[in-house]
């Protein structure tokens, strides 16, 4: 799941990665579609639902990240409610690698690529959809979450992948 990756994270010698930037991040990761649930209907952005939530319940420093994850803040502007975002990004380098989780773990939890899940968006809402356009612009948060966790594809060193040769995935846009 996108949590274990998240947690898996501490494991890496990542020197910017501070303990207290872990923990907001696995806790993001761990909430980070608690929208879906409580708005099944999708009537705004899952991202904005969630961080509401996360607000109502004191997590101020967790709900900026659900709320943008995944480009949400480009969905809320697709569909005409930006007025709806009020939190601001003040940990860009936590949220593209939240993004970058989210974009590189399929539906039922397992690690894809970055070609593999925007496949799977498209299957789901079509070639053309929002959804795929905001994957789409999402990816150059993407790559600079890649070039934070020092790595080339979808696969963090402790996932368990089908890289046999233990090389890395290459990035698919």
């Amino acid at each position: 799941t996108v949590w274990q990756r998240a947690a898996k994270l501490r494991g890496l010698d990542l020197a910017w990665l501070k303990p207290a930037m872990s923990e907001r991040l696995e806790l993001a990761a761990l909430l980070h579609d608690a929208g879906k649930a409580l708005d099944p209907d999708d009537s705004e952005p899952h991202g904005f639902v969630g961080a509401r939530l996360l607000d109502s319940l004191g997590l101020l420093d967790i709900a900026p990240l659900v709320a943008h994850h995944s480009g949400a803040r480009l969905e809320a502007e697709a569909r005409g409610m930006s007025d709806r975002d009020r939190w601001s990004d003040d940990e860009p380098d936590l949220l593209a690698v939240l993004t970058f989780l989210d974009h590189t773990t399929s539906a039922n939890g397992e690690v894809v690529t970055l070609a593999q899940r925007r496949s799977d968006i498209a299957a789901r809402h079509g070639k053309s959809s929002i959804q795929t356009q905001i994957f789409d612009a999402t990816m150059s948060e993407v790559r600079h979450a890649q070039e934070l966790l020092g790595i080339h594809g979808a696969s963090l060193p402790e996932d368990d992948t089908d890289n046999r040769d233990g090389s890395w995935r290459a990035s698919e846009a």
